[in-house]
């Protein structure tokens, strides 16, 4: 999830104390985009949110319900197996290997 204030990205990936998509791929689908109210303070470097204050806390408390039926489908998900383009060459190469044999 990307955090904003009114419009500005100010965090670019929260998951309010969720599993991300380290946890499990699946969770990789999950997307989406949080207008944080002004009350919650802004670092002074401006890259994320005062975590350490309770309006932090009320905000993550809100957004952990609110995902929480949507993460445990995601986790329900099979990972997607990906296939490198090296393996796909590898099994080409194998295919025609064993067709020749096969003659």
């Amino acid at each position: 999830m990307r955090l904003l204030r009114n419009g500005r990205l100010v965090c670019a990936e929260e998951f309010f104390g969720h599993p991300g998509p380290t946890y499990k791929q699946s969770l990789a689908r999950l997307i989406g985009e949080v207008d944080i109210p002004r009350q919650v303070n802004i670092l002074p470097n401006k890259t994320d949110f005062d975590k350490s204050s309770s309006l932090w806390e009320e905000v993550r408390e809100t957004m952990y319900t609110v995902l929480k039926p949507h993460i445990h489908r995601l986790l329900a998900q099979p990972d997607e197996v990906i296939v490198s383009k090296e393996e796909k060459a590898r099994v080409k190469r194998v295919r025609e290997l064993m067709i020749v044999a096969l003659k």
